[in-house]
């Protein structure tokens, strides 16, 4: 379902070029490549990673991000992050009992009518 793909783990490709002109005769570029995986909590804490290489002139780097997100005032309750989820369940319980209901009335409409 759509409302609990915003549970599942996140894979986000990250890519960047950044270019430092202080000094005409120094400008020096950078470019980092790497990913992000982001993960949310039925809390509604958001958990991300991110490690990073970076190449600046002749020299690599390596880093690691990482990310803890916490709503204060709005989302903290499981509740409150998980309706959208029982909605969209509760409304694919409804779809599915309405699909059987016409299935059903269409075979005793048939044996009726024979």
């Amino acid at each position: 379902m759509v409302a609990e793909s915003d549970f599942e783990l996140k894979i986000y490709p990250q890519a960047g070029v950044s270019f430092n002109a202080a000094n005409s005769d120094d400008g020096a570029s950078t470019y980092a490549l790497g990913f992000k995986l982001e993960k949310k909590i039925s809390y509604g804490t958001k958990a991300s990673v991110a490690p990073v290489v970076s190449l600046s002139g002749d020299t690599y780097k390596s880093g690691l991000d990482m990310r803890l997100t916490q709503p204060l005032f709005r989302g903290t309750n499981r509740e409150y992050n998980l309706a959208p989820v029982h909605g969209a369940q509760y409304y694919d319980r409804t779809a599915r009992r309405a699909f059987y209901l016409a299935q059903v009335s269409t075979v005793v409409e048939t044996v009726a009518g024979v």
